[in-house]
């Protein structure tokens, strides 16, 4: 075993345990969004669905340019994160569901990165 390899391998859980809890951050404050934009039923189930369609349309991207290869993965994870950390900040910002929807599946494209 390489000296330091598990104090390495706990940061690199503890990164990707953080960057993707993102996925569920915008379900703690659902039922605020849910009654501030005033949507319907099927506007909800677009505010649950956009992350895991943002994750596959980032994940397909990702695949098919082999972003993983072609750029150092500490890199992609490191920006990835960040934008998905501040797609989901503007979030807070967002004043109609379109725009909020747009920002959810943009924080799953950016999650495909982590």
């Amino acid at each position: 075993m390489i000296p330091g390899s598990w104090r390495a391998l706990g940061w690199i859980g503890l990164a990707e345990l953080c960057a993707l809890s993102l996925w569920f951050s915008a379900s703690v404050i659902a039922p605020e969004l849910i009654q501030v934009w005033n949507l319907s039923s099927s506007s909800e189930a677009w505010l649950s669905a956009s992350v895991p369609i943002g994750f596959v349309m980032g994940a397909l991207v990702s695949s098919y340019f082999g972003i993983a290869d072609r750029f150092n993965p500490r890199k992609v994870l490191a920006v990835s994160a960040f934008l998905g950390a501040l797609l989901n900040a503007l979030l807070l910002l967002a004043d109609q569901a379109f725009f909020g929807i747009l920002l959810r599946i943009l924080t799953g494209v950016s999650l495909a990165g982590v």
